[in-house]
């Protein structure tokens, strides 16, 4: 199920919103028509912060959010740059988001 973020006066939509009961966290999708930018990665970082600064728990864990889009190249990558994940490339380790 999607949903609506709102600041202030600005409404902002989510493609697909929802609740991993066994992480604890919320998932955020972005559904992309077109080929994958890097203001994709911004954007979908942006409703990551905001789900959790608006709907977050204390107890919960960091959202996390694919994006999934029309290119059928690098997936795992673009998750990665979405979620604030190391690239599959990299050797450096961290939780997910």
């Amino acid at each position: 199920m999607g949903g609506r973020l709102c600041f202030g006066t600005d409404d902002y939509y989510l493609d697909l919103r929802f609740y991993h009961l066994k992480r604890r966290c919320f998932g955020v999708i972005d559904l992309k028509m077109t080929e994958f930018t890097p203001e994709d990665a911004g954007k979908m970082n942006f409703y990551l912060s905001a789900v959790d600064s608006l709907l977050q728990h204390p107890s919960d864990a960091p959202s996390m959010g694919p994006l999934l889009g029309k290119t059928a190249g690098p997936r795992l990558d673009q998750r990665a740059v979405a979620a604030g994940l190391p690239s599959k490339r990299s050797n450096a380790t961290s939780t997910l988001r």
